[in-house]
């Protein structure tokens, strides 16, 4: 889930510890459908099992890659 979105970066809700590194982000609305490559620079603990993360947008990825 996506807790918070700016021009620049992403932060993130999850479950399960995500590695810090490059990843893909998915991001899609009722017509649309967007992937961005995101450098995850951080990952931490939250309430009920949940683990926030942050990282800030790299590119834009075509749909054929």
């Amino acid at each position: 889930m996506t807790r918070e979105i700016s021009r620049y970066g992403i932060g993130l809700l999850h479950r399960g510890c995500g590695s810090v590194g490059d990843a893909t982000v998915k991001m899609a609305s009722d017509t649309r459908e967007y992937r961005y490559r995101v450098a995850i620079e951080w990952c931490r603990p939250a309430d009920n099992g949940m683990f926030m993360s942050g990282g800030r947008f790299l590119n834009k990825v075509e749909n054929d890659e």
